[in-house]
């Protein structure tokens, strides 16, 4: 069946084929869909790397071209999504600032990649210093969203100011007409009646960690200077943020290591009563241990149970995304509690590290080469190329910059790409996909 002699359409250059059993499973990595196609069908249809446009039906067109895996010849896909990513680096309508609080922390886990400093805290002329910096951006950009973080160390060590500052920022975006989000990466042993207070119902994530079930994280994450767990106060506390509010939602990252998921009936009971639209798991492999140290058949089987609850997943690897890290954006930055300005949470807050250092008028007086390097940075020519670019969850800036020239894939260098596509499909939430 012959439309045209020159068709006018071309396949998407990041469209993914993998083979799904009975069928074949397409991801376009710049659209994000999926279709599945019948295998006696894809053969009809698909040659080397492109679909036999003159083999389709007009219904398959449609279908395929509303999902992005064929397109019009003159589009540029590259392009686009090298626009897209500098488009996000460069919005200024948003504005993504997290503060830490203190860099001590009340836990003791071993793998912990922070540098702790013990007794540090935000002080009072920080704290004020803050509360302009959120005025001068909203003068400077008239910025139409805040999103507010707290990170550390442990950031409710310093309950007390983490407080002041959200009341303020509340209060401000409340009469400039400033959408405001709250985000907190914490242990969520320090939960206090006043925080939740003072949140209301101002949209609020906490990101809280958990090392598998009771036993296992115990014997992690333990109070400082004593064994003891925080397992039950951390479920204790999960169950009062949701309860205070129907904005707060639940963060849940799990790091795993050789032995997280041989026992995970407490962890289970504490997820299953979560309500799914209001809980996301985020399973991390602790860093120092490698790949082939995890047990991948207990992890596929909670990875399992959790689908079967409708628990939103993502595992660190395999869930492709459509947005890039906060740090490559122009407009965020990172606030340490003695006043010096970063933009990369995952690295030491030495002041040799800093981007910048925030006055007492809420200005941030930038180190402009760091600052370039972080916001303009050139995208290694492998990564451009490559048919994952659009949907990649592990390019960023700290990783070109710390390359050197010497920029080592994380992704596919580590994985096969139809694994990637197979279990981001598997961990995906999403309606019933398309067939052909």
């Amino acid at each position: 069946m012959c439309f045209l002699a020159q068709s006018p359409m071309k396949t998407s250059q990041y469209c993914i084929p993998v083979d799904a059993g009975a069928q074949i499973l397409c991801f376009d990595s710049l659209s994000k869909a999926f279709i599945l196609i019948k295998k006696e069908r894809f053969k009809q249809i698909y040659s080397g790397d492109h679909f036999l446009i003159e083999e389709l039906t007009p219904q398959e067109i449609d279908l395929l071209k509303a999902n992005g895996f064929i397109l019009s010849r003159e589009l540029e896909q590259k392009e686009i999504a090298i626009a897209a990513r500098y488009g996000w680096c460069l919005n200024k309508k948003s504005y993504h600032l997290i503060i830490n609080p203190t860099m001590d922390c009340n836990l003791g886990c071993w793998y912990c990649y922070e540098t702790h400093r013990r007794g540090s805290r935000i002080s009072p002329e920080v704290v004020a210093s803050v509360c302009e910096h959120i005025r001068y951006k909203y003068l400077e950009d008239k910025i139409e969203s805040l999103s507010l973080g707290f990170f550390g160390g442990e950031p409710l060590l310093a309950t007390s100011e983490t407080c002041k500052i959200i009341s303020f920022a509340k209060k401000f975006c409340e009469e400039s007409n400033i959408q405001m989000s709250l985000h907190f990466t914490s242990n969520g042993t320090l939960l206090s009646n006043k925080l939740l207070e003072v949140i209301g119902v101002t949209p609020a994530t906490f990101q809280i960690t958990l090392d598998g079930g009771q036993l296992q994280h115990d014997s992690i994450r333990c109070f400082k200077g004593s064994k003891q767990g925080s397992f039950q106060l951390i479920q204790n506390n999960i169950s009062k943020i949701i309860n205070s509010s129907e904005y707060n939602r639940i963060q849940l990252r799990i790091n795993y290591d050789a032995d997280t998921f041989t026992e995970t009936t407490s962890l289970e009971s504490l997820i299953v009563p979560l309500n799914p639209s209001r809980v996301t798991l985020s399973l991390h492999r602790v860093w120092q241990i490698s790949q082939e140290e995890i047990n991948e058949d207990a992890l596929f089987a909670f990875l399992t149970k959790m689908k079967r609850l409708g628990i939103p997943m993502n595992l660190q690897g395999y869930s492709l995304s459509a947005s890039i890290c906060y740090a490559d954006r122009l407009n965020s930055c990172i606030v340490n509690y003695n006043g010096d300005v970063f933009k990369c949470t995952a690295r030491d807050f030495s002041t040799e590290n800093r981007c910048g250092k925030l006055n007492d008028q809420g200005i941030i007086s930038w180190q402009y080469d760091r600052l370039k390097e972080y916001c303009m940075y050139s995208v290694p020519e492998q990564c451009s190329n490559c048919i994952l670019f659009p949907s990649c969850p592990s390019l960023c800036s700290q990783g070109v910059i710390e390359s050197q020239g010497n920029f080592e894939c994380p992704v596919l260098d580590k994985r096969d790409l139809d694994e990637i596509v197979l279990m981001h499909y598997f961990l995906s939430a999403h309606s019933k996909v398309k067939t052909i």
